[in-house]
């Protein structure tokens, strides 16, 4: 077994360990949020939509460099979502638009990478 830190759930700063009612409270959701801001926009604090897109980048290249084999990536759904997006080309928008995945908690998904 290895673990990556790249493979942690997203850097929420203020949002950590809150539950969903408190923090939705205390940091509401911006109406607009670029892909370049931190995730807590009323904080300025977490990691946006683009840092998260490139660690998964990173990630996602540091498994396909290991070579050929069969490998059980565990992560938080919103990682593994944004190495599908990753994979698919789908690159960060404002406000979350266009496709997007969106995988739940204890999900599973087999894929094959050829090259």
């Amino acid at each position: 077994m290895t673990t990556h830190d790249e493979l942690m759930e997203r850097d929420n700063g203020p949002l950590q360990g809150l539950p969903f009612n408190k923090s939705a409270n205390s940091y509401p959701k911006a109406d607009f949020v670029n892909p370049y801001q931190p995730c807590v926009v009323s904080a300025n604090e977490g990691e946006s939509d683009v840092e998260l897109y490139a660690r998964a980048s990173l990630a996602l290249q540091s498994i396909i460099r290991r070579g050929s084999g069969r490998y059980l990536v565990v992560s938080h759904g919103r990682f593994l979502s944004t190495m599908f997006n990753v994979i698919c080309g789908n690159q960060p928008r404002a406000n979350e638009a266009g496709v997007r995945f969106a995988f739940d908690d204890l999900g599973y998904v087999d894929t094959t990478y050829s090259t």
